[in-house]
């Protein structure tokens, strides 16, 4: 329960206060526009055959197109060299087809976009994980959905928001 104390009406930002802000937006906006545009046309010029059975060089490609390109590697769950929402992408699709590939797109959160090619999905065996770290692990993947969420619905009000509750309400402990 909240309880209001005081209340202040809205009142403009003098443009030199938010202009490095905005500037920065964009900049942002121009910079994922041409990431997108980019990562589209890369995807356009793959041919899932062609790279299924080896003949379409997608490191060229991305060579050509002056993109970063990294070889193919196995990435399990807990794979810390990708970023959470390639990883999250990657471990989400279904097994391509016997002899083809997958071709994805997923936005990064700094503006970029990363292209992924899924040659094989190999399931993981739950017996190799021991009972007990099997039900924490999937007590701590529903804790982190429901803070996900939680979190979203929170930074959404915020954003919808023209109150300021002072920090010293929320913890008068500190």
């Amino acid at each position: 329960m909240l309880r209001v104390v005081q209340h202040h009406l809205p009142q403009p930002i003098p443009i030199e206060d938010v202009t490095d802000q905005i500037r920065a937006a964009l900049v942002l906006d121009m910079a994922t526009e041409k990431a997108v545009d980019a990562s589209g046309a890369f995807l356009d010029s793959l041919d899932p055959a062609a790279v299924a059975d080896g003949s379409q060089d997608p490191a060229m490609l991305a060579e050509a197109a002056g993109a970063t390109w990294t070889d193919r590697f196995w990435v399990d769950r807990g794979t810390q060299t990708l970023p959470q929402a390639v990883l999250s992408a990657v471990i989400s699709q279904a097994r391509p087809a016997e002899g083809s590939v997958q071709l994805m797109r997923t936005p990064l959160g700094n503006g970029d976009q990363s292209v992924v090619i899924l040659y094989q999905v190999q399931p993981g065996v739950p017996e190799d994980i021991p009972t007990a770290q099997r039900e924490n692990d999937q007590q701590n993947y529903r804790m982190l959905i429901s803070e996900t969420e939680l979190n979203g619905y929170l930074s959404e009000a915020r954003q919808a928001a023209k109150v300021r509750i002072p920090d010293e309400v929320l913890n008068p402990d500190q």
